[in-house]
């Protein structure tokens, strides 16, 4: 229970072996890229999925629009006669 566990001191033995760390920093390296291409993969859909609620909405009121003027459009079409 005496012995002295002072974190500052190096280890007589390293704790892990050369080898583990090379397949360690494999691992590492290609967790990297598979979550780098899951960021763009998601980034795409997202973006694909934007792009077309954005289109659907683009015409959504455009066609609303159409349908709200064109009443007002036949009256003033109509009132250019009277005008004279």
């Amino acid at each position: 229970m005496s012995e002295n566990h002072d974190p500052h001191t190096p280890a007589s033995e390293p704790q892990f072996i050369p080898e583990e760390l090379v397949e360690f920093k494999a691992d590492d390296t290609e967790a990297g890229k598979n979550i780098g291409r899951m960021l763009v993969a998601f980034f795409v859909c997202l973006l694909v999925l934007v792009a077309g609620v954005n289109l659907l909405m683009e015409r959504v009121v455009q066609a609303r629009s159409t349908e709200i003027n064109a009443p007002f459009a036949q009256d003033h079409h109509g009132d250019a006669d009277h005008h004279e």
